[in-house]
C-alpha cells in the first residue's frame, strides 16, 4: 500500500523526536511537493516526492482544506490503493467523503509497537504531547487500550 503523508504527522513525529518510526513502520512514504515545502526539512531518501497530475481537483480540494492536505488527498485519488497519513480533522472528514482511507500519527505508534520497534506507546504519546501535539484524554485512553497499556477500565 502506498502511504501518502501530509505535513501534520511529519512535523508531529519530528518535533517529538520519533521521526524514524515513519520509515520503520512504512518503509517508504510518498509526499507531494506542497507537503515538502510546508514541512521545510530535508526529505530523506526513503520518501518519494510525487506531483499531483489533476491540478483542477487539487484546487477544488484546497477550498475545503489547507494546501498540504489538499495535495495529499488529490494524489491519493490518483494512486490506486493508497492511504493518506493525516491528523487534520477536516482532511480526514473530506477523505471519508472521497472514500480515501486514512491513518494517523497515533496509528503509527501502534504499528511501531505491534511490529516490535518500540516496547510501549505511552512514552511516545507523552513526547508528542510535550512537543505540542494535541490529543484528547479519551483518544489517549483508547490508544493505550489498543496497545494493552491501559491502567483501568475504559
Amino acid at each position: 500500500m502506498v502511504i501518502i503523508a501530509d505535513t501534520t504527522a511529519l512535523i508531529a513525529l519530528e518535533n517529538a523526536g520519533h521521526f524514524q518510526l515513519l520509515e520503520l513502520v512504512f518503509g517508504e512514504l510518498t509526499i507531494t511537493p506542497v507537503v515538502a515545502a510546508e514541512w521545510g526539512s530535508k526529505v530523506p531518501v526513503w520518501m518519494k516526492i510525487v506531483d499531483v497530475k489533476d491540478t483542477a481537483r487539487y484546487m477544488q480540494l484546497k477550498q475545503s482544506v489547507d494546501a498540504g492536505e489538499a495535495s495529499s488527498l488529490a494524489l491519493a485519488l490518483e494512486v490506486v490503493g493508497s492511504q493518506v497519513l493525516t491528523d487534520d480533522r477536516k482532511a480526514r472528514q473530506l477523505a471519508e467523503q472521497l472514500h480515501v482511507p486514512t491513518t494517523g500519527t497515533l496509528a503509527v505508534l501502534l504499528f511501531a509497537k505491534e511490529r516490535g520497534h518500540v516496547p510501549r506507546v505511552q512514552p511516545l504519546i507523552t513526547a508528542l504531547q510535550e512537543s505540542g501535539f494535541r490529543i484528547s484524554a479519551a483518544l489517549v485512553e483508547q490508544v493505550l487500550t489498543l496497545a494493552g497499556e491501559a491502567d483501568g477500565p475504559v
